[in-house]
């Protein structure tokens, strides 16, 4: 019976890797709950049920939180942030907040203890590369069509017409993150694919990839990619270099992508991050040991900017900090910041423990290239809060957690 209940389980969470990137951001089944959370609520019963009826498993949950160091530091930040909503200014914000971190944590579990199997390793593997490229092609057909484009994402700059393609999750820089969470794996993948369809395959869905990077406009996504390149060659080889000079030359055709490299150093662009950010440092002198309470930048922001003038921008109202170190040190305060350096750190040696020791071929693959989208996807969270965007963080932590334990 156990056997049955685990294997519904896995096709469930198949399911949900193959979903939770792809429905649209704003598809809402009742009030703020989505069909994700559907899914994610399914996987957990079924997971208890399986639990309660072999009581051996309830003892290896425990030996997985203490032996996997990720997962205790992500526990050891999950009490932080409970502790956090006793002093929060929004209680209910914060514990929803703190909720969704420990759905985290249960995936995480979930997936150490029941599916380490490489079967089940290239299963996952199947439904996020399904996934990645629907969204690829519906990003190249919003830039082709216009279709589901936000007003405030069609502008113009330096005198260029900004279109920035957003597919399904309604902001471009969320999709720039997917996009670069997903192109080394899939890069690995044609470089070590041996059959010369998938080869192809996976080639083709690496140049859609690429190019739905550079329809979102995000200078992230850019420098990112540069970054992850450099990781490649810094682990793996040094030839790995040849395609950041390649991309970098191609991109120049681009005059979306040249238009926004050159604002880089834009006043008028940077002004609204910058003063977020000086936000973030008041809260943090306010609060340097307990923070303001996860989730509580927001709710403290409008108190903030009324109390200095200096830092408004525009008429914003309950803005996010779009910096994710700045919003985990300003709302938990430094021992939140402790337990997520920590945690960071632990993630790395995974990853690479994982790379190294495995004899999986395409596991070995994969944690190459999602080591490379790791260093990038967290230089992103310099300038923006992606950490915290459920559709990309599920993705990340489950990967995390399949990774072999260091």
């Amino acid at each position: 019976m156990n056997d049955s209940i685990k294997k519904i389980n896995y096709l469930f969470i198949c399911l949900f890797i193959f979903l939770n990137p792809l429905i649209p951001y704003n598809v809402k089944i009742h009030n703020n709950i989505t069909v994700s959370d559907i899914l994610l609520l399914v996987i957990f019963v079924l997971f208890l049920v399986e639990i309660l009826r072999n009581r051996q498993k309830l003892k290896e949950c425990f030996y997985i939180m203490l032996g996997d160091k990720t997962l205790f530091c992500l526990i050891l930040l999950f009490i932080v942030m409970m502790i956090s909503v006793t002093y929060a200014k929004e209680k209910p914000l914060a514990l929803e907040e703190s909720l969704r971190f420990f759905c985290y944590i249960g995936l995480y579990i979930i997936l150490s203890l029941s599916y380490r199997e490489e079967k089940h390793f290239k299963g996952f593997v199947t439904s996020f590369v399904a996934s990645v490229t629907l969204i690829s092609i519906i990003g190249i057909f919003q830039k082709i069509t216009g279709m589901g484009i936000p007003h405030q994402y069609d502008y113009k700059v330096n005198g260029v017409t900004m279109v920035r393609v957003a597919a399904v999750f309604g902001n471009p820089n969320t999709l720039a993150a997917f996009m670069i969470l997903s192109i080394f794996p899939i890069v690995m993948f044609a470089f070590f694919e041996k059959n010369l369809k998938k080869k192809a395959f996976y080639s083709i869905l690496s140049v859609l990839i690429v190019y739905n990077a550079a329809l979102t406009g995000s200078r992230n996504s850019y420098m990112g990619l540069a970054l992850g390149f450099c990781v490649l060659a810094l682990i793996y080889s040094i030839k790995l270099i040849l395609p950041i000079i390649v991309l970098g030359g191609a991109s120049m055709f681009l005059p979306q992508v040249t238009s926004r490299l050159r604002s880089i150093d834009n006043k008028n662009l940077n002004d609204a991050r910058i003063k977020l950010w000086k936000t973030a440092l008041k809260m943090i002198k306010d609060h340097p040991l307990s923070g303001v309470g996860n989730g509580n930048y927001i709710a403290n922001y409008d108190a903030y900017v009324k109390q200095y003038p200096e830092l408004r921008y525009a008429d914003y109202s309950r803005f996010p900090v779009h910096n994710s170190y700045l919003k985990i040190e300003s709302e938990l305060g430094i021992f939140g910041g402790i337990f997520f350096v920590a945690t960071i750190v632990n993630v790395f040696l995974k990853l690479y423990n994982t790379y190294k020791k495995t004899d999986i071929k395409i596991k070995k693959a994969f944690y190459l290239g999602f080591i490379a989208s790791t260093s990038a996807f967290l230089f992103m969270n310099f300038s923006d809060n992606l950490l915290f965007v459920p559709s990309i963080t599920s993705f990340f932590w489950m990967f995390v957690a399949i990774g072999d334990r260091h």
